[in-house]
């Protein structure tokens, strides 16, 4: 019986979620329209600086598919930044090959440094992963990447232009 009521309050806390964001519109709304719906809900957004990454990805109804991250180059020690996909890792290899800028759907996400130290120990699991046939590219994203990001607090978001 205990159980059953805590499966019911779950259920009715899960249907009552809403996004707490006040100008945030669904993405039925746009008509499949992924880059308004992202221009729109994420570009400059000031509702999720402060915020938890995982913030973000709750509320995000179109799928991340991959994560290239953006080493501090200035000097070095720190990552900051990272370049969110929403298309399949191999678009993005072949968009990056071909040099094709601004062809993807993208959101860029500035947060808290992460040091270079806390981000080798991360490449080494995921090479760990790979070398035993734990992860592709297909999967390191909802595997490791997500989590990686998940409590990174947000500095700045942004969606770029997509020309096509």
């Amino acid at each position: 019986m205990r159980y059953l009521i805590i499966l019911l309050v779950l259920a009715m806390s899960m249907s009552s979620y809403a996004n707490d964001n006040p100008n945030y519109k669904t993405w039925n709304s746009f008509n499949n329209d992924s880059i308004s719906y992202l221009k729109e809900n994420f570009d400059n957004s000031e509702y999720y600086v402060g915020k938890p990454l995982k913030c973000l990805f709750d509320d995000l109804e179109i799928q991340i598919k991959s994560c290239v991250f953006c080493p501090d180059f200035f000097c070095g020690r720190n990552l900051h930044d990272a370049i969110l996909y929403f298309e399949e890792d191999k678009i993005v290899s072949k968009a990056i090959y071909e040099k094709k800028g601004r062809s993807l759907l993208t959101l860029y996400v500035s947060f808290q440094p992460i040091s270079m130290v806390e981000y080798k120990q991360y490449e080494a699991m995921i090479r760990k992963a790979r070398k035993n046939n734990e992860v592709n590219s297909d999967t390191e994203w909802d595997l490791f990447e997500k989590a990686f990001l998940g409590n990174r607090i947000i500095t700045k978001i942004s969606v770029p232009d997509v020309v096509r």
